[in-house]
């Protein structure tokens, strides 16, 4: 021990960070102890974080707006998209894939019916529709805009609920 105090100038053996003196009885904590104690409350609080499933209510805004495209063609028509304030992912608002029907999508024709019947076939013109009806100034010249509230639940895979602001 006193060869360990002479090389390192600590009064401490090498890897331990502290002692503690309970009563007289001298006792060494190690980093790999204070290590093994740090992982455990991480891993307890993840456990508690993963299996709360409180909705969380964020404000969002629906966005629709059209795009002119690039050399003409690229990217151009009504896009609509579904941001939530403080993420910074936007939810792409689509029916082009085959087979998938988005929820969240006739979620939002339901609640802003722009005088167009919620269905698949109608969401090209719904999208124009809205825009208009709900047009806003901004960077695109043909956009609409509306505040709205969603509930976020995560089972797995975050499930969105959308309601009017």
């Amino acid at each position: 021990m006193i060869e360990r105090v002479r090389k390192t100038g600590s009064f401490l053996p090498r890897g331990v960070k502290y002692a503690t003196n309970y009563g007289g009885r001298l006792e060494f904590v190690t980093y790999a102890q204070l290590k093994a104690e740090r992982i455990k409350r991480q891993r307890e609080h993840l456990r508690q974080v993963e299996t709360v499933e409180t909705p969380v209510r964020r404000a969002a805004y629906l966005w629709t707006f059209y795009q002119p495209g690039l050399f003409g063609f690229a990217y151009m028509g009504w896009w609509a998209y579904l941001r939530i304030l403080g993420q910074r992912d936007d939810h792409k608002l689509r029916w082009d894939i085959v087979g998938s029907e988005d929820q969240l999508a006739l979620r939002c024709m339901e609640l802003f019916p722009c005088g167009v019947l919620p269905m698949r076939e109608n969401f090209d013109l719904w999208k124009e529709e809205f825009g208009r009806e709900y047009r806003r100034p901004g960077r695109f010249k043909d956009q609409g805009l509306v505040p709205i509230w969603v509930t976020l639940r995560s089972h797995g895979w975050p499930q969105l609920e959308v309601e009017k602001a």
